[in-house]
């Protein structure tokens, strides 16, 4: 049963059951985010003083910018992202609406100020597509609503678009459907 707050965050969806078909639908229409070039905008302030350690990778495959992490893979309370400060979030609070996607796109933002190479953001991307379908894209389909994993989807377009590997989005895929494999076991289980 959905709360105004699950309508406001959910957007389209007209139950939960509903949000997961299109989520495995490959058609759903989630947007993409559109970024911005800090360079090309009226601002020149660096993006990259927010993050605890943003630099420009050195090495094939050393992360420029720290994947963020949560207190536990089932049933997460808290997200923990690389930031000077402020950098813990409840995931269950209205406060941490999108905190992800704000990550994202100032992750993307400082990559570009730092003229990261092609190799570097698509290595961002891959590592972070990994960390969603892992970490984030199983508890979206649990009865805790998160606030904190808002525009995950569109996150998920965003990379899709930019080229992660077709096995990332399988692995995605998978995980999307491992979940719903246990929502139909649950309610068989309830049924009984």
């Amino acid at each position: 049963m959905e709360n105004k707050l699950q309508k406001k965050f959910l957007g389209k969806s007209k139950d939960i059951k509903n949000l997961g078909d299109q989520q495995q639908d490959p058609n759903y229409p989630a947007e993409p985010l559109i970024i911005s070039n800090p360079k090309e905008s009226n601002t020149s302030r660096n993006p990259c003083v927010r993050f605890t350690s943003a630099t420009a990778s050195s090495a094939p495959g050393e992360m420029a910018i720290p994947l963020p992490f949560t207190d536990s893979i089932e049933n997460p309370v808290s997200i923990c992202l690389p930031y000077k400060s402020r950098f813990l979030f409840s995931l269950t609070s209205r406060h941490s609406n999108h905190v992800l996607v704000n990550y994202y796109v100032t992750s993307i933002k400082c990559l570009k100020y730092l003229n990261a190479t092609d190799t570097d953001v698509k290595d961002f991307h891959s590592n972070l597509m990994s960390w969603l379908a892992r970490y984030v894209i199983p508890n979206l389909f649990t009865d805790t609503f998160y606030p904190g994993f808002g525009g995950v989807f569109q996150i998920v377009q965003t990379l899709k678009d930019n080229g992660v590997e077709q096995a990332q989005i399988d692995n995605y895929k998978a995980a999307l459907e491992e979940q719903d494999n246990y929502v139909d076991e649950y309610v068989v289980f309830i049924e009984l």
